[in-house]
């Protein structure tokens, strides 16, 4: 028996599944905006004959603008859910009316400054918009929020974002001093606050970050760094995600996994591409790839065309 010859006629047959797959697809815009012709110019930029870009469309999961819908009102009816079951003895008229309690002192704030000129957050807050009733008046900016609690009604704080990987970007946010003319309790002599300072001296609001999906990786090291968070995601990541990682539970053979890390260790040094966010995950999303995803799916310059461009 030629064990080679089978195995190449097992690769040809996995090409075709995935190529059917792939059309199945794009014609149930499963993967959104990413078009057959895209797909097919991505593959062509690996080396002929390799199997990697197939490996890495069989894993790639994209989540659709109806998938972050979905996800945020599991979110939101979870909630819920919590608020009910604390008071199981009361009616449902009485039930609702402290849902509607709760929201009336609550406010949601997109998790970007003013500053951050592309942002995926506030994509997450229009959807939001069409789940919650009169949602506008349930939302602020991290720059307004001293002058928002000192009002003394809000006791939940949700800050929201699509994802959290390594959770830099998150930490960041959270730390960013920002001009505050509020005169509230943080404030320093240059007139300036943050997110951490705020969090640290209002002991009477809940502050939590919602996210349609998140790494263990940087929700571990957010907890550690502000354990007064209490974090809600539809969708949890860990490394068994990892695509270039031993650990990685998509290959079904380890060959595989050294095919594509030699495959992608080569790409880099071809095309000198640096990542240090990169978790090398196969998750996109309909308006973007996150920067902790593999750097094949949406790394762009003239010589290198993505499936989709990054997200922030």
């Amino acid at each position: 028996m030629n064990v080679e010859l089978d195995r190449n006629q097992i690769e040809e047959k996995y090409k075709n599944y995935i190529n059917k797959k792939v059309e199945r697809y794009v014609a149930q815009k499963w993967w959104g905006p990413i078009k057959g012709n895209e797909i097919r110019r991505w593959i062509k930029q690996f080396p002929e004959d390799s199997l990697v870009p197939y490996l890495l469309l069989d894993s790639l999961n994209i989540i659709t603008t109806e998938q972050i819908e979905a996800s945020l009102r599991a979110i939101l009816e979870q909630l819920r859910s919590n608020i009910f079951c604390e008071n199981p003895n009361l009616s449902d008229e009485e039930l609702y009316a402290l849902w509607n309690n709760h929201m009336e002192k609550t406010l949601f704030i997109p998790a970007h400054t003013v500053r951050d000129s592309i942002s995926s957050a506030p994509i997450i807050t229009r959807t939001l918009k069409k789940l919650i009733p009169n949602f506008e008046s349930h939302t602020s900016v991290a720059e307004e929020l001293c002058g928002d609690l000192m009002k003394a009604t809000i006791e939940n704080v949700y800050f929201v974002d699509d994802f959290i990987g390594t959770g830099r970007q998150m930490s960041g946010y959270l730390e960013h001093e920002f001009y505050c003319n509020s005169n509230c309790c943080t404030q320093t002599e240059k007139k300036s606050c943050s997110i951490r300072n705020l969090m640290s001296v209002r002991d009477n609001v809940k502050f939590n970050v919602i996210t349609v999906a998140q790494h263990n990786a940087g929700g571990n090291k957010l907890k550690r760094a502000h354990p007064q968070l209490n974090f809600l995601t539809a969708n949890t990541l860990d490394d068994t995600y990892d695509l270039l990682s031993s650990t990685c539970s998509v290959y079904i053979d380890e060959k595989y996994l050294c095919d594509v890390q030699k495959a992608i260790a080569e790409i880099k040094k071809t095309y000198n591409v640096s990542n240090d966010y990169s978790l090398n995950l196969p998750l996109g999303f309909e308006h973007g790839f996150p920067n902790n995803a593999l750097e094949t799916y949406w790394w762009s310059q003239s010589n290198w065309q993505p499936l989709i461009g990054r997200s922030d």
